[in-house]
């Protein structure tokens, strides 16, 4: 009775969105059957919200058999699919398949072409995957060795993050160790650059991110990679940072490169002017080592920033910083309005410039130097009621997800909840105590009486309750 009270308010509030986004996302649990999260992305007040719809068994794993289940779930939970205006999986070809997968059958079943985005988070995790820290990982190494028992760490999965028992073991074992290396590296400044420094802190991701701001912060990070990739002097000092952590252990790096990467000459009868070849050494070397994973991983990010921009370029141009008054043209605001599901007001909106005017006020009103997608969106909330129109468009850049975060974070309860002594549970208890345990926020709020009262006069009880 109370998951499905939070499951009432969570679906009435979805309704009062003017659309929704649908997330969804499988993995296997204790008892080996494949679990389907859906979960569901809607604008309220100014802010993007996410929250868990369901969990039930995948049956089908097809692309076809996918959509279906989505679809059918968001209908048995009366969620209109005239109002369905994105769509975001995981980069698996049965989810992101263009003709067989299941974004495409979502959107043959619903009758209208429902956007698909790619799940960022899972797209950049796959081209950092193998980018881990040789100089970081040699101090891991050394205070293992000192420990008995230990065991190697190991990555919890290489294209899903699902948690694995040897994983969490070997991190138990090591734990001294590993505290011991974090300690090392945020202490010695003058063997790390500050950027290594940096990364033993951890960040979080936000439910309240939107698709804008999410591609700006990796076209940003791209720039920030490009100078990387051009700053010969700070490439030469991670050389020289590493040269000098080498030393530490009793280790020549010198002469080990000499051994390993000796530079051949040619004869003098080939070329008389061999003394005049370019010099290699081991700064050069490794800058072109460096520079060979910088270019692969700035070339993949700007393909994917591309495909992420091109599937909402109209609502790109128009809440991008800097502002720009030339991004809000006509053309931009008519192509925005292709992008409204059916039951959309401005879905067969003829009034474009209308819209074109609203939004341009809009935008005069936050003209600053720190300004922000955020601050755009929370301006027009206050002043919702002046701009109808642009309110509108702005709830449907707020509704276009970035990621399946919000999945990935259910499958992380579903392990806590359904363990080896309660492998059997029913998927529709499963389902309850995954929302209950999810959406603690609206747990909270609930009249615990009103449910109380429901739950007495479900029977005829022996001792009077009301």
């Amino acid at each position: 009775m109370l998951s499905n009270e939070v499951q009432r308010l969570i679906i009435n509030d979805v309704k009062e969105a003017p659309f929704y986004s649908v997330m969804a996302d499988t993995t296997p649990d204790i008892s080996h059957k494949d679990c389907l999260a859906i979960c569901v992305r809607y604008p309220r007040n100014g802010e993007a919200v996410e929250r868990l719809l369901e969990v039930a068994e995948g049956k089908d794993k097809t692309g076809l058999g996918t959509g279906t289940e989505i679809i059918d779930i968001l209908t048995k939970n009366s969620l209109c699919t005239n109002n369905l205006a994105f769509q975001s999986y995981d980069y698996a070809s049965n989810m992101s398949g263009s003709i067989n997968g299941a974004q495409a059958n979502v959107s043959k079943i619903v009758g209208h072409n429902v956007i698909y985005i790619p799940c960022q988070a899972h797209r950049i995790n796959t081209f950092i995957e193998h980018g881990s820290s040789n100089k970081r990982y040699s101090i891991l190494c050394k205070e293992m060795s000192d420990l008995d028992n230990v065991l190697q760490l190991r990555n919890l999965s290489k294209t899903t993050w699902t948690a694995r028992a040897e994983s969490i073991k070997a991190v138990w074992c090591s734990f001294e160790a590993i505290c011991d290396s974090l300690h090392y590296i945020s202490s010695h400044q003058d063997a790390y650059d500050r950027m290594t420094r940096t990364k033993a802190h951890e960040t979080l991701e936000t439910k309240h991110l939107s698709l804008v701001d999410a591609a700006t912060l990796i076209d940003t990070t791209i720039k920030i990679l490009e100078e990387i990739n051009l700053d010969t002097n700070s490439m030469n000092n991670l050389i020289d940072s590493a040269i000098a952590f080498s030393t530490t252990l009793g280790i020549n790096p010198e002469n080990d490169f000499k051994i390993h990467h000796r530079h051949k000459k040619p004869p003098t009868w080939l070329d008389k002017n061999s003394k005049t070849q370019v010099e290699f050494n081991m700064h050069t070397f490794y800058r072109k080592e460096f520079k060979c994973v910088l270019s692969t991983f700035i070339n993949l990010s700007k393909d994917n920033l591309k495909k992420c921009i091109d599937v909402i370029l109209p609502l790109y141009k128009l809440f991008s910083v800097p502002f720009k008054k030339e991004d809000i043209s006509i053309e931009n605001v008519k192509n925005a309005l292709l992008l409204f599901p059916p039951n959309s007001s401005l879905a067969k909106c003829k009034d474009a410039e209308a819209v074109q005017a609203e939004l341009e006020i809009l935008r005069s009103l936050e003209i600053k130097p720190d300004l922000t997608t955020a601050n755009i969106f929370e301006k027009c909330e206050e002043i919702k009621h002046i701009l109808p129109l642009a309110k509108t468009v702005c709830d449907l850049a707020l509704t276009a997800p970035v990621s399946v975060a919000t999945n990935e974070r259910t499958f992380s309860k579903l392990k806590l909840i359904k363990t080896h002594l309660r492998s059997t549970i029913s998927d529709s208890r499963l389902n309850s105590l995954m929302i209950l345990s999810i959406e603690k926020d609206v747990v909270d709020k609930l009249n615990l009486s009103n449910i109380v009262n429901n739950w007495a006069s479900l029977k005829n009880r022996r001792i009077q309750l009301l």
